[in-house]
């Protein structure tokens, strides 16, 4: 049961589009509303998204950054910050949470799309070589 259970989560992580697929439907047959389904796949796909982008940088270039995403998190956080205290000269903690977390799958997906790349066209090149 418990080799069951890490290997879904190894994959969830690996894959996190996976997790997006398996959450969409569920929330849309709860909530009868394609937007919130949307949403609620957004934020869920984008903890393991995180962990996806840890993992495929530490296993391109063998060590661990998570120092870096951290710095990534707290700026991404000041930049939502700053601009919803511009726009509306107060911060809505429950809209900065939502902002900032969605920035973030904005910046994870793209990483880990990014990271996939380089990752393959690594693997292609060594091949070759």
């Amino acid at each position: 049961m418990v080799n069951v259970f890490s290997g879904v989560i190894a994959a969830c992580i690996i894959v996190p589009a996976l997790v997006y697929i398996v959450v969409y439907p569920i929330a849309r047959s709860a909530f009868k509303n394609n937007r919130k389904a949307a949403k609620l796949s957004v934020d869920v796909t984008t903890f393991f998204l995180i962990l996806a982008v840890h993992f495929a940088v530490q296993a391109i270039l063998g060590e661990s950054y998570i120092w870096l995403i951290l710095i990534i998190l707290v700026l991404t956080a000041s930049v939502v910050l700053i601009v919803q205290y511009k726009a509306k000269d107060e911060v809505d903690l429950v809209r900065f949470m939502k902002g900032f977390w969605r920035m973030t799958f904005l910046l994870f997906g793209t990483a880990y799309f990014l990271l996939c790349l380089a990752g393959m066209a690594g693997r292609v090149i060594r091949l070759f070589i």
